[in-house]
């Protein structure tokens, strides 16, 4: 099963070409190259996608639209479902603001201003440290238009603790895939006003649930349209009615349409239904947070195995949990002299790259990863790393059943 979250080649391509990232790809796209190193490469990463799309049993998208984009690119409609993001209705992920489109966003609050609504502030939410020279662009862009009390840059905030100071959520981006904030604010009933790229047609306006009878939780405008984003805010400050409108809607929307149990159940349906047809999976790969998917399978063929995949250097400090398997904290490993003081991972809050080369780290790592597959649905572990293969064969950590 081949699963996108957002079109790969298209993204990857726009990206050696130094274009708009949504913009459109196809298997022809190398004619209009005149550059012949990128026009080689755009030929390659387009073939390797019309490679790779027969071979798949099944091919899951965020949104429609990606299906119809991605037929250009050698994708198969007659293979490919929708299957969204999930939200966990109980309690929110960490997550980041896109760090594009705050130009826009800022003239947005200009046009505001202009039109007399002095009683909108903007609160950019987001890591500042990524592209320091887009920032300083940000606040100069800021401070010539006298809007220093009006626009405020956040940095990195963890919504789960501020959604609840906020009125709604306005995503300036040219590119997404389906923004996890979106999903985040539907389910505070934030309304949302955002820019018509990637999936968020689908998590937005478009009619959802049962009959479609579930309408939209906010607006959507074109990218690059700071009047459009202006008008759109504008409409929902002067009427309350709307704005209830779609603050019930986006609780709804995400209790028909987008929450995580269900799409699980769908995901594990899909491994079922691939396996069925296809005979048997020798063994087949998980994210540790897919238990459910995991019993599905086993339950369907008991010769299946079925390993969860595991990553060494990454550990989480915040509460994550059935993501969290390693048992080994930031406190924990500075315990073990994994390093003095262990960075967070540029762009996760609360998720550190460890300095993995310690012994005593990769001994207690193993142990305990081992340890949670052993009382979990999961055969054993493909991790993507030789040193858990090393202690685990020399029985340094306790084994699992083959």
């Amino acid at each position: 099963m081949l699963t996108e979250h957002n079109l790969y080649v298209r993204d990857t391509i726009n990206t050696l070409l130094e274009r708009n990232l949504s913009q459109i790809v196809t298997r022809d796209t190398y004619k209009e190259i005149d550059d012949p190193v990128k026009r080689m490469w755009t030929i390659w990463w387009t073939e390797m996608g019309a490679m790779f799309y027969p071979s798949a049993g099944a091919i899951t998208y965020l949104y429609d639209r990606a299906i119809v984009e991605a037929q250009d690119l050698g994708g198969i409609p007659e293979k490919s479902i929708v299957l969204p993001n999930g939200m966990d209705w109980d309690k929110f992920a960490h997550t980041r603001a896109s760090r594009e489109g705050i130009i826009e966003l800022i003239d947005t609050m200009a046009n505001l201003r202009g039109q007399g609504y002095t009683n909108v502030i903007m609160e950019v939410c987001g890591p500042i440290e990524h592209i320091p020279d887009y920032y300083q662009e940000c606040l100069q862009h800021t401070r010539d238009l006298g809007l220093e009390d009006t626009v405020i840059f956040r940095g990195t905030v963890n919504l789960v603790d501020e959604l609840e100071r906020y009125d709604g959520l306005v995503l300036s981006s040219f590119n997404e895939g389906q923004p996890i904030v979106v999903l985040e604010a539907m389910s505070a009933g934030l309304p949302v006003i955002a820019t018509n790229v990637g999936g968020l047609e689908y998590m937005v306006t478009q009619p959802v649930g049962a009959d479609g009878q579930v309408g939209p939780c906010g607006a959507l405008v074109p990218s690059g349209d700071p009047a459009a984003l202006a008008y759109e805010i504008a409409r929902l400050v002067d009427n309350p009615e709307l704005y209830m409108q779609w603050h019930r809607n986006g609780y709804e929307r995400i209790h028909s349409e987008f929450l995580m149990e269900n799409i699980m159940d769908r995901y594990a349906d899909l491994y079922v239904e691939l396996g069925q047809a296809l005979g048997r999976f020798r063994a087949v790969v998980l994210q540790p947070w897919e238990c459910e998917a995991a019993s599905r399978l086993k339950e369907a063929d008991p010769l299946c195995t079925v390993l969860a995949y595991q990553c060494l250097s990454s550990i989480r400090d915040y509460e994550p949990g059935p993501i969290y398997t390693s048992g080994i904290t930031p406190q924990r490993a500075r315990e073990l002299g994994t390093c003095a003081a262990v960075p967070e991972w540029e762009g996760y809050p609360g998720h550190r790259q460890q300095q993995v080369w310690n012994p005593l780290y990769q001994q207690e790592w193993v142990r305990n990863v081992v340890g949670w597959v052993a009382r979990s649905p999961f055969d054993g572990v493909m991790a993507d790393n030789d040193v858990f293969a090393d202690y685990y064969g020399t029985g340094i950590a306790p084994k699992v059943p083959p």
